[in-house]
């Protein structure tokens, strides 16, 4: 997988090219892991829902169809004092 700096990244938003996926193979290898039942729900999210739409993107791409995206993310969750919150270690992945 490809990693780019910030600098690049704005490079080449700004550029006449374009983002893409990667394939499929590798993204399945990056997420199937992290799903711990193949047909279970999976609700992303993130601070404020943007980079978690990349996610729904990406799992519906290689199959899993029942993704959704929690829009309002951990802006509108954390906020709320209501509301449960885990803590402790956590996995990460976008």
């Amino acid at each position: 997988m490809v990693q780019l700096t910030s600098e690049e990244r704005i490079n080449l938003a700004e550029s006449d090219q374009s983002f893409r996926f990667a394939d499929h193979e590798p993204l399945r290898k990056l997420y199937e892991p992290k799903i711990k039942i193949k047909d279970s729900p999976v609700i992303a999210y993130c601070g404020r829902g943007f980079t978690a739409s990349c996610g729904v993107l990406v799992l519906r791409s290689i199959g899993y169809q029942n993704v959704r995206l929690y829009d309002g993310s951990w802006a509108e969750w954390g906020d709320d004092y209501a509301l449960p919150v885990e803590t402790g270690d956590a996995e990460y992945f976008c």
